[in-house]
């Protein structure tokens, strides 16, 4: 099936085509009841990329059409004159709102340098004292990778070669793969990832960072107890309090691998060698499933699961077989078969029975993971325990309460807000309500996904959150216990917000960020199945109330399904292709068209994207882009680079298990024939804005902390006041890349027909 959603029977059926992202991302992660909604949040800015030129015409003149050409354009220094000369006859509203932006700008180089300032004398103190600890050289590297996001991407590859930064990559280095050669699994992962996000843009430490990575996942997996106790003993000898005692509830790793069979590693590597975009070959992919095997051997802390781990000759008479059947796959003379990949978990499984005695469904569930992993970081297995959150994922809606719920800095479970029109909702329950128990069970010591599996369920079922409930709003020093009964059902994740919030209901948003101008605010938060007919209900409720103009904000839009993607680009584009695929022939198809009449495609618009936009997100923006670039829509993508992630995962039922294979097999092309994926050793990907606004890695925080507040759902008589105004991150000039937008539509729109003694919106 070329595109759409799958027909297969069960839960397949809506899996569909899916164009999100599971590239792990530092950062704000908010969690639905089990539901991920705030991935890829970054505080870096994308390094700027070649920009495609195009021919613009203006009336000699206009001065507020070549402050948006030369936006368009990527014209800076024009941009920046224009600016400087703002004509007399402009509006005062939109003279106010320049000097108020050029004041933010300036704040934000004078707020970079005592940033570089403060980075740079952090690293250089640790570096100066003799023979740092490891411990500090973590800090220097904090302190580093701090001091390369404050500076400017221009001045960037100077800084990367500055002796001091050459210095504290070469110990850190050195240290880390001591760490790791002692088993220093945290102190290792800590390095090597500080070092990955200090070189991400190269990849130099990326193997390294991954491989620390799989080894904490795997304890977390098969021995969570262990990992608790390492992180505590971190904890204590860094001199900060111990953590809660481990819950074990919800934490049994039989049941998360059960059902892991040698007919899914089968089915999974004939579909990837018949289908990959890449054509990677079967013997590289039984290697890293021999590679991720021997990750799983050699990390001790695992003999709690596997106790005769904890004999030397039994690992070592292990790792001996793996090295023999590496080598055997290493020296065949022909292309390597399934049958190979079969034969080899065949050898890893006797000898494992005869040493360390790793059970069958383990091997094969990492040997699959790894083999997998050989492709690309988007393709993978979906064991039959991922089905449920997979589901989650690609449809945007599960079976459960409907809150999100994140750690708080004392690792409570803490409610952040309960989603529109749900059970938790209907009860009553608050932001900052404390979850202490799940149907009686403590969940003090437990994770977020642990808690996640215990508060969902099928639907119709009953279950009983015990709640903390601060005494008051403005005090979370003491707190009241209260039970609340919820029945468990469906819940249907709404992705589409406004500005602001006016009300409970799913459609009580303000959609205008300048209503007197008529220039609306639209975020899409995600590509479900509902959001295109979400955003065509708040266009129209905009259109009657005098939409002249729109801010399309995809920053922090990790993607979804592909049909969604189509559709809400098709209310921009009246015409022509949409988005295209590219198979591993290089033959071009499954073009998709505008075929809606485009009822946005008659105002300016203008799409704010950032790193963390992908897929679906990237699609949207790109073709709006190419669009406007061949001046057949009036549009801006302003920001900072994609994240890059352009590429088809087709998903495969895997027969006779509830499972199933999802799969990179094709690339997208934009309409001009761009392709957005980033492929290693790549130099361009994404989408490049035509507007380049950076911002501060501290601007993003404070950004994305107003925003989440001021998206509470207002609690009834809740005052005002105890919610943010998401005006401050204009007035405040936090989000420097929203003002920017909104700068350049007021200058874009009619002036508004102010009466006498009116005020227009700054």
């Amino acid at each position: 099936m070329k595109h759409g959603l799958l027909r297969h029977e069960g839960w397949l059926r809506r899996a569909g085509r899916v164009a999100g992202t599971n590239r792990l991302h530092r950062g704000l992660v908010l969690v639905v009841a089990g539901l991920a909604l705030g991935s890829a949040v970054t505080a870096s800015a994308a390094l700027a990329a070649p920009r495609a030129s195009f021919a613009v015409a203006a009336e000699p003149g206009d001065w507020s059409n070549d402050l948006w050409l030369a936006a368009k354009s990527g014209d800076i220094q024009t941009f920046d004159r224009l600016m400087g000369h703002v004509p007399d006859s402009e509006p005062s509203d939109v003279a106010g709102a320049i000097s108020h932006y050029q004041g933010h700008l300036a704040a934000r180089d004078a707020e970079r340098q005592t940033q570089i300032a403060k980075a740079r004398k952090e690293m250089d103190d640790i570096l100066a004292g003799a023979d740092p600890k490891d411990a500090d050289l973590s800090k220097a590297l904090v302190s580093a990778v701090s001091l390369h996001e404050s500076t400017a991407q221009r001045d960037r590859a100077a800084l990367m070669a500055e002796p001091g930064i050459q210095l504290l990559t070469s110990v850190a280095e050195r240290r880390a793969r001591d760490a790791e050669g002692r088993g220093d699994w945290l102190m290792a992962n800590e390095l090597f990832y500080r070092l990955h996000l200090l070189y991400e843009e190269s990849g130099r430490f990326k193997k390294d960072a991954d491989r620390l990575n799989q080894r904490l996942a795997l304890i977390q997996l098969y021995a969570p107890a262990r990992l608790w106790q390492m992180r505590n003993d971190r904890r204590v000898a860094d001199g900060e309090s111990a953590l809660p005692p481990y819950n074990a509830a919800a934490d049994d790793y039989h049941t998360k691998i059960a059902g892991s069979s040698k007919q899914i590693i089968r089915q999974a590597l004939s579909q990837a060698e018949a289908q990959h975009v890449e054509s990677v070959p079967l013997r590289d992919m039984i290697l890293a499933g021999l590679d991720a095997v021997e990750v799983l051997a050699t990390t001790h802390d695992l003999d709690g699961a596997f106790p005769e781990m904890s004999s030397p000759a039994h690992v070592e008479a292990f790792l001996h077989a793996l090295a023999t059947e590496r080598e055997r796959v290493q020296t065949l003379k022909s292309p390597a078969t399934v049958a190979d990949a079969l034969r080899a978990l065949l050898t890893l499984e006797q000898t494992s029975d005869a040493s360390v005695r790793i059970p069958s469904e383990v091997l094969i569930h990492e040997f699959g993971n790894g083999a997998v992993n050989a492709l690309d970081e988007f393709s993978q297995i979906i064991w039959p325990d991922d089905v449920r959150q997979f589901e989650r994922l690609t449809q945007g809606n599960f079976t459960g309460v409907g809150i999100h719920i994140q750690m708080d800095a004392e690792r409570n479970i803490e409610v952040v807000t309960p989603l529109e029109g749900t059970p938790a909702h209907r009860a009553g329950i608050r932001p900052r309500d404390r979850i202490r128990a799940v149907n009686g069970v403590p969940t003090l010591g437990m994770g977020i996904n642990q808690a996640v599996d215990l508060i969902t369920g099928p639907a119709g079922t009953e279950v009983v959150l015990g709640l903390d409930r601060p005494d008051t709003e403005a005090d979370d020093t003491t707190y009241s216990p209260v039970d609340v009964t919820l029945k468990r059902s469906q819940i249907r994740v709404r992705t589409v917000k406004g500005w602001e919030r006016t009300g409970e209901g799913e459609g009580d948003w303000n959609w205008f960020i300048d209503s007197e101008r008529g220039i609306g605010y639209v975020r899409l938060i995600q590509f479900t199945e509902t959001t295109t007919s979400e955003l065509r209900s708040a266009v129209s409720q905009m259109r009657d109330a005098g939409l002249k103009g729109l801010i399309l904000d995809l920053r922090f839009n990790p993607g979804g399904l592909l049909n969604e993607a189509v559709s809400v680009s098709d209310l921009f584009i009246r015409e022509g292709p949409i988005v295209s695929t590219q198979d591993r022939f290089g033959n071009v198809g499954g073009i998709r068209r505008a075929a809606q009449g485009a009822p946005l495609g008659d105002i300016p618009v203008v799409v704010l994207i950032n790193e963390g936009s992908a897929s679906a997100s990237e699609i949207v923006s790109g073709a709006i882009q190419d669009v406007a670039r061949r001046g057949e829509l009036d549009a801006v993508v302003l920001g900072h680079r994609s994240f890059g992630k352009g590429s088809v995962q087709r998903v495969w039922p895997i027969p006779g298990d509830i499972s199933a294979m999802k799969l990179t097999t094709e690339y997208y092309l934009l309409p001009s024939g761009r392709k957005i994926h980033r492929r290693p050793g790549d130099t361009m990907w994404g989408v490049q804005p035509d507007f380049d606004v950076e911002m501060l890695p501290s601007q993003i925080t404070r950004a994305l902390e107003i925003r989440q507040q001021a998206d509470v759902i207002p609690l009834a008589g809740d005052a005002p006041q105890n919610r943010p105004d998401p005006r401050q991150l204009v007035d405040g000039g936090i989000d420097l890349q929203l003002e920017s937008a909104l700068l350049l539509l007021q200058a874009r729109t009619e002036p508004p027909a102010l009466v006498q003694g009116s005020k227009p919106n700054p």
